[in-house]
């Protein structure tokens, strides 16, 4: 091993004796100055918040009065989601907006089988078999417009802890959370409340 600088390098046996035909000192000190950057850099002080407490997600700000900036807003936060955790997300709520709909409206009869709440625009599929942008609008939907008195963004962000552990990455569900912050926020301004 052969320690240089603050960095340590090792050199495999077939590339020791070559180490100073192949590469010039100054190929070396800039390869070994990138890796001390990216040693020394420290990925976690990236996303701190002002508060002194992390924070994982860039955040950016959103004028809740634009229904067209919301709609982008929530589109790329559901991107930022995963898919794997949209699909999980997307049936949680499907099955608690309406907990026999396999029974009353099943995939299986298609568009002809679709509920009166599901967007005309998304296919009548299993959130798994739709693609990631009609997932991304059903969802957009379901927490835009699917609204009577236990279905609220409220009780949405309720279920959302409850899917926290079903999630691929858990400290993801903070994306849901937020997106259904966003989401109470635009219905007070929509009831005239703020």
């Amino acid at each position: 091993m052969i320690f240089e600088g603050n960095v340590r390098v090792e050199k495999s046996d077939s590339t020791q004796e070559l180490a100073s035909i192949v590469s010039t000192p100054e190929a070396r000190q800039n390869l070994l100055d990138i890796l001390k950057r990216q040693i020394d850099h420290d990925p976690a002080t990236d996303g701190e918040s002002s508060d002194g407490g992390e924070n994982i997600y860039a955040r950016t700000p959103v004028n809740l009065a634009d229904p067209q900036e919301v709609m982008k807003y929530y589109e790329t936060a559901f991107k930022n989601l995963q898919q794997i955790n949209c699909r999980v997300i997307a049936k949680e709520f499907i099955k608690f907006i309406q907990p026999r709909k396999q029974h009353t409206h099943p995939y299986k009869g298609g568009d002809q089988r679709k509920p009166e709440w599901w967007p005309a625009d998304v296919m009548h599929k299993e959130p798994d078999h739709l693609l990631k942008d009609d997932r991304i609008r059903l969802l957009i939907h379901i927490i835009s417009n699917v609204r009577d008195e236990r279905i609220t963004c409220n009780s949405l962000r309720e279920l959302a802890g409850d899917i926290k552990r079903m999630l691929n990455d858990p400290s993801r569900v903070e994306i849901i959370y937020e997106i259904l912050d966003v989401c109470k926020e635009r219905e007070s301004i929509k009831a005239g409340k703020s």
